[in-house]
């Protein structure tokens, strides 16, 4: 935002059927077939939904596109490709299954969508504001950028049957109750983590009392629906990655071993 990018997201129709297989893989005739009888086969040609090596096929088609048009893969990031001209980065692209997003000046954004219609068939949804269930809200005049999973949020309280439930003030408090939490810990809820991990050391032998726990965690959740990750990229402020880390003595009683890190 500081430099005036876009990030402009793109829906690749039918990800997965682009790519050439290199096995020889048979599969019964579609219907509507009349010609031959039943024991005729078809050969597979491409890729196709359901194959175990789909997911991989696809990702090594849309690989060889990228390197084509001159990016190149980001070291700490395998799904991050770059264009870079004198060490300093031009555009970026990511593609995560059929979402694609491309981050950089609009002009430049838009011809290299042109370029890659050449091969897939890319429909522009505009500047991303959905992305893997992580809500991302652009506010080009205050510069700032607000990450967030209320829709996802909603779907954990509506699953467990908690849509109506009053809010809790903290997040301190099944073992899917534990996972659908560890997923907003990943995107945008770092606040209720040490409640989360507090959870999962009962995850082998857990009972109403841990369940109630992560109840607890859900009427926070209801209350602080709205809450977010905020990143403020105004000009007059540099942007730096920081990360800070709270050593908590070996706090297992048993073993002393470190369990928050």
């Amino acid at each position: 935002m500081q430099r005036g990018w876009q990030a402009l997201q793109y829906d690749v129709k039918t990800a997965f059927l682009y790519g050439p297989l290199d096995v020889d893989i048979y599969i019964q005739r579609p219907d509507g077939f009349e010609e031959g009888d039943n024991t005729i086969v078809c050969k597979l040609e491409r890729s196709l939904y359901g194959l175990r090596q789909a997911p991989y096929v696809s990702n090594q088609t849309l690989h060889a596109k990228r390197s084509t048009l001159g990016f190149t893969r980001i070291e700490k990031d395998c799904g991050l490709y770059a264009v870079k001209e004198d060490s300093e980065i031009k555009i970026l692209i990511t593609v995560y299954a059929n979402d694609l997003v491309l981050i950089g000046p609009g002009d430049l954004c838009n011809r290299v969508a042109m370029k890659k219609k050449d091969d897939f068939q890319l429909t522009s949804l505009g500047e991303v504001k959905v992305l893997l269930g992580v809500e991302i809200n652009i506010d080009r005049q205050q510069k700032r950028i607000t990450f967030s999973q209320r829709q996802y949020i909603k779907e954990i309280l509506l699953r467990f049957h908690m849509a109506t439930c009053n809010g809790a003030k903290t997040p301190e408090p099944s073992t899917v109750l534990q996972g659908a939490l560890g997923y907003l810990v990943a995107g945008t809820r770092p606040d209720i983590a040490h409640a989360v991990r507090r959870l999962g050391q009962f995850l082998a032998k857990f009972d109403v009392t841990h369940y109630a726990l992560g109840k607890h965690v859900l009427w926070y959740l209801k209350s602080t629906v709205d809450y977010g990750l905020v990143m403020d990229v105004k000009m007059d402020r540099k942007v730096a990655l920081a990360l800070y880390t709270d050593a908590d003595y070996a706090n297992d009683p048993v073993d002393r071993k470190s369990i928050s890190g």
